[in-house]
């Protein structure tokens, strides 16, 4: 991993965005969503290196519960979705064992897809029409239009720092292997 400098500056730059400190202090199931999103990924990470059964289902269990906190979990699954392929693609490992992993996986998002159906269906049924005109004065779907207003609802004026660390995270992934035998990873 990073180590304990890394975690530390994360939290730091994550307390310095405004929406995230809006968010921890006035909508709770954000936090706990930040929570079992973050819960989610490092068990994705640890699956992903090393396989396990118990690892599987406590991946599948966490994807679950991020979901049925805030649908918005959604949008993580996606993500993990496009790291798995990138994974698939560009893994160290031979390739049968990356499209085994990439198979496992899929049968991860279609077990957490299966445990989801009650709350799949509640949505559909009571919460379909909220859903639709959103909250007032907020964006409430992703048309054209609306997609600046959401970025710059979710970034405010610190879009900065995400890009920052996303552009780390990619230079980090890229560099991995020199970094390795560097020792600084």
């Amino acid at each position: 991993g990073f180590g304990r400098r890394a975690g530390l500056l994360g939290a730091l730059l994550f307390a310095a965005l405004p929406i995230a400190v809006y968010y921890g202090q006035e909508v709770r199931h954000y936090s706990w969503l930040t929570l079992l999103t973050a819960f989610s990924w490092l068990l994705l990470l640890r699956y992903t290196r090393k396989p396990g059964s118990g690892l599987w289902l406590a991946y599948v269990l966490s994807a679950a519960a991020m979901l049925y906190t805030l649908y918005f979990g959604v949008f993580t699954l996606a993500a993990q979705g496009l790291f798995a392929l990138l994974a698939l693609v560009w893994g160290e490992i031979p390739l049968h064992q990356r499209l085994r992993r990439f198979a496992t996986l899929v049968g991860a998002w279609l077990a957490t897809a299966v445990l989801c159906l009650p709350w799949v269906y509640v949505i559909l049924t009571q919460q379909a029409s909220i859903l639709g005109s959103g909250i007032t004065g907020a964006p409430g779907t992703l048309t054209p239009g609306d997609l600046l207003p959401i970025i710059q609802a979710l970034l405010g004026s610190q879009w900065l720092i995400p890009l920052a660390a996303l552009a780390l995270g990619v230079w980090v992934m890229l560099r991995k292997p020199s970094l390795e035998r560097s020792g600084v990873l």
